[in-house]
């Protein structure tokens, strides 16, 4: 039979394991939304280059002509 210290233990123990199966979730959601963030940064980054590299050859185009 368990005693009522011994069921407030359990509780308190339960309730800490909880809080850090928590954490350790926001802090991989954190890092999801960073990489995410990352990536898109990243994508903004190609696509302005490209954009750019478009628009050099076709001043280069331009001036051949």
């Amino acid at each position: 039979m368990i005693h009522y210290d011994q069921f407030q233990l359990i509780q308190k123990a339960l309730a800490s394991t909880a809080r850090e199966i928590e954490g350790i979730e926001t802090g991989q959601s954190a890092k999801l939304t960073a990489a995410i963030e990352n990536l898109a940064m990243a994508q903004n980054y190609i696509d302005h280059s490209e954009h750019a590299f478009l628009m050099k050859e076709s001043y280069q185009h331009r001036l051949r002509s």
